[in-house]
């Protein structure tokens, strides 16, 4: 997946945009037709460190959806992609958890992550990672680290984490896997 892939991704009527901040603990989403007159609101926000968001890219991307469907096929289990592009020194969330798995595969630029060493919680699916407002500072011990372009991190269901953009932008492809449980069954 490269920029221009991206760049394609945007300029193909995009249904859904995301934007976050942590430093104003902002966010707002852009849907269906509201979706591409609000670029030039969003362009504003990104120069401002806003983090624009490509929500379940892999459903309109072929490269994505060819990603998640032979990992799926291979694993028995259920993928799908949501896209980060952060401006330099920005941030989109503030240190949280998730409710599955995820790999992060950073694209373009680098970003600099925290994670912490022991799993907080053990969520369900149906919790919402950003209701819960519980722990969003990172607490005890934590894995510091830069992911450079090219790089991969798994983070399993639980960590908080929180992620930094460095001096340059970055693009970065979580890859969210959402295995079936026994309280599926």
């Amino acid at each position: 997946f490269t920029r221009e892939d991206f760049d394609h991704a945007m300029a193909t009527d995009p249904p859904s945009l995301r934007t976050a901040d942590a430093k104003s603990k902002r966010a707002s989403t852009y849907e269906g037709s509201t979706a591409t007159p609000a670029l030039e609101d969003i362009l504003a926000e990104m120069q401002n460190g806003t983090t624009l968001i490509l929500n379940r890219l892999n459903r309109r991307e072929p490269k994505l959806g060819l990603l998640c469907r032979i990992l799926s096929q291979e694993l028995g289990h259920v993928f799908s992609t949501n896209l980060y592009l952060t401006p330099s020194n920005g941030q989109g969330f503030t240190p949280h958890y998730d409710n599955h798995d995820v790999f992060i595969l950073q694209v373009l630029g680098f970003k600099h992550w925290k994670i912490e060493k022991k799993r907080r919680k053990w969520p369900d699916r149906g919790v919402n990672r950003m209701d819960d407002k519980e722990g969003r500072e990172i607490q005890g011990e934590a894995h510091s680290f830069t992911l450079n372009q090219g790089d991969v991190i798994y983070i399993p269901r639980g960590f908080v984490h929180a992620a930094e953009c460095g001096s340059e932008p970055s693009l970065h492809i979580t890859l969210g896997l959402h295995p079936f449980t026994w309280s599926d069954l």
